[in-house]
């Protein structure tokens, strides 16, 4: 599994994604599978929503456009995803 990772300056204010259905990236692909997680501060605690995504490689001086439904993100904590209820439908 590859990995990336993007960080961005704080939002202000809040990014409420709540009102929205996905998230989608932009990337060039080398083929691998990765992980991609939003972190979130809920309550003075930060939580980690993780989703997978594996796309064939991207064509040379192309990029890809990914759309990830948010309900697909799992929460995860520890390097596991954790069982139980969905966040958002």
């Amino acid at each position: 599994v590859g990995f990336v990772n993007l960080i961005s300056n704080e939002f202000e204010p809040e990014l409420d994604l709540f009102g929205y259905w996905s998230v989608v990236i932009k990337l060039k692909s080398d083929g691998r599978p990765y992980l991609l997680g939003l972190e979130c501060l809920n309550r003075n605690t930060y939580m980690v929503f993780n989703g997978i995504i594996s796309l064939p490689p991207t064509p040379e001086n192309e990029w890809d456009f990914y759309e990830i439904p948010l309900h697909h993100f799992r929460p995860y904590d520890n390097g596991e995803f954790i069982q139980g209820q969905q966040h958002q439908k």
